[in-house]
């Protein structure tokens, strides 16, 4: 049976052991973050560690919008399986949503004003929320930070660097015991969350 460790924590005290990308969020010190990743009986880590724990996280980022780093959002269902993206949104009543749709929008009136600028003067659009964030997802700044509380219900950022396993994620959220139930039920019979107290327990390469 694997197990899915989880380390929750505020993030005053998780931002200490954890990568530049997540030390650097604008988050407030007692909002309240996870870092998840999977491990097998022998040891072995990563949602790699088995198709079920591949599953798993293939139905976890299936309802989600996931970035990949190409500038554009996936919308739910179309992230390949068996990939892990950079981040995943999981909508919240509509807002998140409507974030993308926003952007969407921005990104046609950009073709538009490629365009039209060619041959007279235009208004260049406005950009959107995401835009910025979009060509450059190195930093999540203040503004955008307290629109992804708000818009979503959870969101993930990849450990790139995979030092916990392939797919281990940090996730954060201000309904955290809604994202542990939702996880729980992936899980089900085929494996357990164990509960890690502090970062520094949590097993790496």
């Amino acid at each position: 049976m694997f197990e899915v460790l989880i380390c929750r924590s505020e993030f005053k005290y998780l931002k200490k052991y954890a990568n530049e990308r997540i030390s650097s969020l604008p988050a407030n010190g007692n909002d309240e973050l996870s870092a998840v990743m999977a491990r097998d009986p022998n040891g072995k880590l990563g949602f790699d560690v088995n198709q079920v724990a591949e599953s798993i996280l293939d139905e976890l980022l299936g309802g989600c919008y996931c970035l990949r780093g190409s500038g554009s959002v996936d919308h739910p269902g179309v992230f390949p399986k068996g990939g892990m993206p950079n981040f995943f949104f999981k909508d919240k009543g509509g807002a998140f949503s409507s974030l993308v749709a926003s952007h969407e929008r921005y990104v046609l009136a950009m073709k538009k004003y490629s365009i039209l600028s060619r041959y007279r003067h235009t208004e260049k659009p406005e950009p959107s929320e995401l835009s910025h964030f979009l060509q450059d997802d190195s930093r999540i700044e203040e503004p955008l930070y307290e629109s992804l509380l708000s818009s979503c219900a959870y969101f993930g950022i990849s450990q790139r660097a995979q030092e916990h396993g392939w797919g281990a994620f940090y996730l954060i959220s201000q309904d955290m015991d809604g994202f542990l139930t939702k996880l729980e039920s992936l899980v089900g019979d085929e494996g357990r969350l164990v509960f890690i107290e502090n970062m520094r327990e949590m097993p790496c390469w």
